[in-house]
């Protein structure tokens, strides 16, 4: 008797705007045939609106990115497909919304930036891998990618450096950091 199981795994952006992939898998006679559909998910179905909600409600609650993300965050963002969130005309503003915060929440906390390879856990992961990219460390031997680097890289990049919202950020970093360094004297 033969089997037929199919397994669809689908991520849903608006109740089914997504189908990632279809696997069927044949059980006959204890053999397993696994085949992959490609995907027919077209990027351009995404809103962006949804990943500037994300960073716009963000706020810190631990030093590890991935503690500090909801989990409905977590899922929004591991269920865009990578290659999707490269081309989203939102991903850098998102990036360093997200990463600006922890930067601000790690001085505030602690009077110091933290090493962001070593969050690399979940949804983490996707934001900063694709924040090495963006910010050229890919690849790069380093002993530490620190959370302060986030502030080079909004101060070198026109379209964040003007954005409201990064502005109020850089300031509230500012000021941390004037606090530590005043309290170090």
């Amino acid at each position: 008797m033969s089997l037929l199981i199919i397994f669809i795994s689908c991520f849903s952006c608006n109740n089914s705007e997504m189908e990632r992939s279809t696997q069927t898998t044949d059980t006959t006679n204890n053999s397993n045939v696994v085949k992959t559909k490609a995907s027919n998910f077209n990027c351009d179905s995404l809103d962006d609106s949804r990943l500037l909600k994300v960073a716009a409600e963000f706020t810190p609650t631990k030093i590890e990115l991935s503690e500090s993300l909801e989990d409905s965050a977590s899922a929004l963002i591991t269920g865009v497909q990578p290659a999707c969130f490269e081309k989203m005309k939102s991903t850098k503003l998102v990036i360093a919304t997200l990463l600006g915060k922890l930067y601000l929440s790690h001085l505030k906390c602690c009077n110091q930036g933290y090493d962001l390879r070593s969050m690399k856990k979940g949804a983490a992961t996707i934001i900063i891998n694709r924040f090495e990219r963006m910010a050229g460390y890919e690849g790069k031997k380093m002993e530490m990618l620190n959370s302060g680097r986030i502030v080079d890289f909004i101060q070198e990049d026109l379209s964040l450096r003007t954005n409201t919202d990064l502005q109020n950020i850089l300031k509230a970093i500012t000021k941390e950091s004037n606090r530590i360094n005043s309290t170090k004297l």
